[in-house]
């Protein structure tokens, strides 16, 4: 697993999202995407995420979007 997906999925365990669409559905407020796009990045599927997607559930998830670009 990728060092990003570790990290959401730390992030997402400690969020008040029971789900993977609740998430989702968060996110989508920042930037479209789909329930699978999400899991396979929470999951370490999609190696390269799309930036604005990456930040959209970065934020939804409550994380600080500048911990996370230095990683990305």
């Amino acid at each position: 697993m990728s060092q990003l997906a570790v990290l959401l999925k730390e992030y997402f365990e400690r969020s008040s999202y029971h789900t993977v669409t609740d998430l989702t559905q968060a996110a989508q407020a920042y930037s479209p995407m789909s329930k699978s796009y999400v899991a396979h990045i929470m999951r370490g599927v999609r190696q390269n995420p799309a930036y604005d997607k990456l930040m959209a559930i970065a934020r939804a998830l409550s994380l600080d979007v500048h911990d996370l670009s230095l990683i990305h």
